[in-house]
Parts: C-alpha cells; structure tokens; sequence
C-alpha cells in the first residue's frame, strides 16, 4: 500500500507515549538515525519552547532538541504541523512531521510521520 500525504509518500508513522523528558531514536535501513531528545532546561531559550537539531558525530543521525516541552501549554501541543526537511538520500528529500502532547508530568503522546518525495 502507498499513501500519498498533501503530494509527499508516507514512508513510517507511529503513536507511542514516552516519558515527558523522553528520548526516542528511529533508525532507517540505511543506518541513519533521527533522534528526539525532550529535554528540560529553563535556561534555554529564556524557558521558552524550542527545537534545536545537530548532526549526530558519526554523521549518520541527526538530533533534534525539544527543549522545555515538559510543561502543557495547549496552543502550543502540535508542534511541526508542516512536514520539515530533515535529510536527502537517493536524489529524494525525506521530511519529518511530528505532534505531542503531555499527559501528565510523566508521560507524553508523540504522534510522527516520515515521508519522502515522490
């Protein structure tokens, strides 16, 4: 089955919950990685919400810095509402959407999708 999402293929998606300052890795066939770090440090970005990313030292990941998610703030919970960029491969561009939500000061609700150009 392919699904086509707004003219990009959906490669991967998933639920998962995790813990509010979680970290999950994806790892793809070729060894590249994603790496989500939910993190909190009030001194980043005044305590304010932000993402930051850096390429892995191997070469093969990036990780991207979700910093002071830990608190709700409801308008704030979709985050990356529009597929982003993340790498390219093969002469295709593949791109990451992601949204989450804190359930309590635990646990997280993380929604993500992969996909690639056509």
């Amino acid at each position: 089955m392919k699904i086509d999402v707004d003219g990009k293929l959906l490669i991967k998606s998933a639920s998962l919950f995790l813990k509010a300052t979680g970290v999950v890795v994806f790892t793809f066939d070729e060894g590249s990685r994603i790496t989500l770090n939910f993190r909190s440090n009030k001194n980043t970005n005044e305590g304010k919400r932000s993402i930051s990313n850096e390429i892995d030292d191997d070469g093969k990941g990036m990780t991207l810095h979700c910093n002071n998610f830990d608190a709700y703030v409801p308008l704030q919970e979709g985050f990356l509402d529009e597929p982003v960029q993340i790498f390219s491969h093969g002469g295709k561009n593949y791109y990451l959407s992601f949204s989450t939500t804190l359930l309590n000061d635990e646990r997280r609700s993380l929604t993500i999708s992969f996909l690639k150009d056509k």
